[in-house]
């Protein structure tokens, strides 16, 4: 029997790709978040996570299977950011990266990569680390399932052959997420012509930085143009990122407002550390962040409260901690 764990509450496609291989193989395979006694009766176990602050409970249980005799291979964004430290508690190399063996394995998955690297070397990003060459791959599963998306780090920076071929082979997913959104320093109304043939949950962008600000604007006035509901223009701001101000942070999700998009605040998390949910950069202030968190990440409560007004009224110990999309719309 193999076992794969996921220690990540998110979807892990690598853990599901490697099922589909021993599973084709012929092999019982068990898919798991933990270290179970069903998993002490497998031949092998595959460990992944996503998120660098997960690692700890991968290490405990990769030196429990280790001490029972299993076989362990360890892999996941996460250990890709920080393969030293996972070396260093465990004794094993962790796989770093794109694994080739299960890349190109079919199946029936939530996810789908059409192409992998990115153009950008964004500083807050991993995307470098795990993926560094651009590839694009034509031979790409359909996303299935209630919420199915398309994971491509930057699509928009493949070729346009390619553009078009993804959007033919995925005119008939319903409901389709492109997670990662579209580069607004390289969106045109050719390509907004293109991807409006697909069913889209949303259109996605980001205004992670002040150097974007005017390309941000050329974006979301190309999809205003064609009477996108705020609902449906979904962006990522990045806050509390080194270097940056809290005045700067409130500016852009202001300002993501005033365009009539829907703004997403990201606490930035740093890549070389388990303890990222706790990291607080030079200049800014834990309680100030979550109580920007608090506000935007709640659309019912941007859109009927100022920011100015909320501020005064905010009780840290009280109010309604941070919730995703979808929670609290309006």
């Amino acid at each position: 029997m193999i076992s794969t764990i996921n220690y990540s509450s998110v979807y892990n496609l690598a853990v599901d790709k490697i099922a589909n291989y021993y599973q084709q193989q012929g092999y019982q395979v068990l898919k798991e978040q933990a270290v179970t006694l069903f998993t002490l009766k497998s031949q092998k176990v595959f460990l992944s996570a996503i998120f660098t602050y997960d690692l700890p409970a991968l290490i405990q249980d990769a030196n429990l299977l280790k001490q029972a005799g299993i076989e362990i291979e360890i892999g996941g964004p996460a250990a890709t950011a920080m393969p030293e430290y996972v070396a260093e508690k465990t004794g094993v190399t962790p796989h770093s990266g794109l694994d080739e063996r299960f890349e190109h394995i079919n199946g029936e998955y939530q996810m789908t990569f059409t192409s992998r690297g990115c153009i950008r070397k964004c500083p807050w990003c991993t995307v470098q680390k795990v993926e560094p060459i651009r590839v694009e791959y034509d031979d790409f599963p359909i996303p299935r399932g209630k919420n199915p998306y398309l994971a491509d780090n930057c699509i928009l920076a493949t070729s346009w052959e390619h553009q078009k071929l993804v959007v033919e082979k995925l005119k008939e997913v319903r409901n389709l997420d492109i997670n990662s959104g579209f580069d607004c320093r390289l969106f045109t109304e050719e390509h907004y012509q293109l991807y409006s043939q697909l069913h889209l949950e949303a259109w996605r962008l980001a205004f992670d930085a002040m150097e974007v600000e005017k390309a941000f604007e050329r974006a979301v006035k190309i999809l205003k143009n064609h009477d996108i509901d705020y609902r449906r223009i979904l962006v990522y701001c990045l806050i509390g990122f080194p270097g940056t101000t809290f005045e700067e942070c409130v500016y852009r999700l202001e300002k993501t407002r005033a365009l009539g998009c829907s703004p997403y605040p990201q606490k930035y998390s740093p890549l070389n550390t388990v303890d990222a949910r706790n990291y607080i950069a030079p200049g800014f202030e834990k309680e100030k962040l979550d109580m920007l968190r608090t506000y935007w990440c709640n659309p019912f409560v941007w859109r009927t409260c100022a920011w100015s007004q909320f501020k005064k009224q905010y009780k840290p110990e009280t109010d309604t901690p941070p919730m995703l999309w979808g929670d609290n719309g309006d």
